[in-house]
Order: structure tokens, then C-alpha cells, then sequence
């Protein structure tokens, strides 16, 4: 079904008031409004499950499209949503918050370790889902 001007404006609202910029704001909502039309979730849901992975891994706009590709393979592969898949995500990353802090690595190579971690995660959760453990 085609999105709401409305929706559109209320995940932008929510994206905002994480702390990302406006353009970085646009870049957020437009790859989940593909996610959303593509898994055939609501919009609202989609932002905030991508909002929400973003914030506990501390991760910039720019990783938008790796993010929802990640949530996508993961949503069509496994019985899980894309919200049970982002809380799955969320409450384990705490472990790799620690991981990501009590490494040596800065600059470029923090940054690959920490898509390394998130992709990690995303396997875990994945892996968990089709066994039947995330519902």
C-alpha cells in the first residue's frame, strides 16, 4: 500500500529527535520506507526499529542501507519482523558496546570492526530466529 504523507512526516519527527540531522534524517526515512514497502510493514514500525538499531550501536546515517539490507535478508529469511529483529539487535548490544569500547582500534578500522560486529549480531539473530528462539 502507498505511504502516507503523514507517515512519511511522523518518522521524520522520530528520526529528528534522535540527534540526526535533517539530511541524514531523509536518508533514514527513504531507506525505510523501501524496507517497509518491501516487507509490507508499517513505516512507524520500520523508523523506529531502524532508529533504534542506529542509536544502540552508535551508528551514522550513512549506515542506513547496510542496516535495513541486513534487516531485510534477515525479515525474508526467518518468521521474525523487522521490530523483533531490531529488539533482538538492541538488547545485545551491550556486549559489543563492550567489545567496540575495550578495543584498540580507532579512526576507519573502529568503524570496519564495528560493521563486523553489527553484521555478527545480525547473523546471531538470524540464526535465532529460524530456529525458532525470537518470536
Amino acid at each position: 500500500s502507498p505511504l502516507a504523507f503523514e507517515d512519511i512526516a511522523e518518522s521524520m519527527s522520530k528520526v529528528v529527535k534522535t540527534g540526526a540531522s535533517l539530511s541524514d534524517s531523509v536518508e533514514i526515512v527513504t531507506q525505510g520506507m523501501k524496507l517497509a514497502i518491501a516487507t509490507g510493514e508499517s513505516l512507524s514500525n520500520v523508523t523506529d526499529a531502524l532508529s533504534r538499531t542506529m542509536v544502540a550501536f552508535s551508528l551514522s546515517a550513512d549506515k542506513a542501507k547496510e542496516i535495513i539490507s541486513q534487516f531485510y535478508s534477515t525479515a525474508i529469511q526467518t518468521p521474525s519482523s523487522v521490530d523483533q529483529i531490531s529488539q533482538a539487535l538492541t538488547n545485545s548490544s551491550s556486549a559489543f558496546a563492550t567489545l567496540i569500547n575495550n578495543t584498540e582500534k580507532s579512526g576507519e578500522g573502529l568503524k570496519q570492526y564495528q560493521s563486523d560486529l553489527l553484521e555478527l549480531n545480525v547473523a546471531m539473530v538470524g540464526s535465532l530466529s529460524e530456529v525458532g528462539w525470537i518470536y
